[in-house]
C-alpha cells in the first residue's frame, strides 16, 4: 500500500524488543512510502499536514530494567521534543518511580536514568511527578530533585489540560 507522507513529518521506527531503531525528518518533498509493517510499527510523531504542535503527558509504570518501557518512554520523549511538541510533564507510576532512584541503569553499560530524565526535564521545562503512594512504598522519604511527589488527581489535572496521554 502507497501512502503519501508530507514534508517536515517526523516519524520514528520501532522494532518489536529493541524499541526505537531509527527516527528522521522526512525533506522538504512529498514521499511515498511502500510500507510493509511485519516486525516494525511506523509511528508518525509530527506531521505538518495531519496535525498542529500537541500538549503531551508520559505515564510511566515500568522500572528501567524490568524491560525496555522506560528506556523507550526516555528515547520518545526526547524525540517528541525535538519535533517541537511541549512535554508537559511524566508521571511514574507503579514500578516506574525506581526511574527516579539514583544510579539505576537500564541494562549493563548504560547511563544513570535518573539523571537522563533530569536533563530532559532541563531541556524540556517538564515536571518530573511521582506517584505519592508508589514512591512511599519503593523509595521511602527520599525523592531526588527534580523529581516531585504527587498524586492522581494531579495526574487526572494533567490529563484533562493536555492533547494527549502516552503510556508506557
Amino acid at each position: 500500500m502507497a501512502r503519501i507522507i508530507h514534508p517536515g513529518t517526523t516519524i520514528l521506527i520501532f522494532e518489536k524488543g529493541l524499541g526505537i531503531v531509527a527516527g528522521l525528518r522526512l525533506p522538504d518533498s512529498d514521499l511515498k512510502l511502500n510500507a510493509r509493517f511485519g516486525k516494525y510499527l511506523l509511528c508518525v510523531i509530527h506531521s505538518p499536514v495531519i496535525s498542529l504542535f500537541v500538549n503531551i503527558v508520559l505515564l510511566v509504570n515500568d522500572s528501567p530494567w524490568g524491560s525496555t518501557l522506560a528506556a523507550t518512554a526516555l528515547r520518545v520523549a526526547g524525540a517528541m521534543t525535538a519535533a517541537g511538541h511541549h512535554l508537559d510533564a511524566v508521571f511514574f507510576r507503579g514500578d516506574g518511580v525506581y526511574n527516579a532512584a539514583a544510579g539505576t541503569a537500564s541494562g549493563s553499560g548504560q547511563v544513570d536514568v535518573a539523571s537522563r530524565w533530569s536533563e530532559l526535564a532541563k531541556t524540556s521545562g517538564a515536571r518530573l511527578m511521582l506517584c505519592q503512594a508508589s514512591a512511599q512504598r519503593r523509595l521511602g522519604s527520599a525523592v531526588p530533585e527534580p523529581f516531585e511527589l504527587a498524586g492522581l488527581v494531579e495526574l487526572a489535572d494533567l490529563a484533562i489540560d493536555c492533547d494527549r496521554v502516552v503510556t508506557f
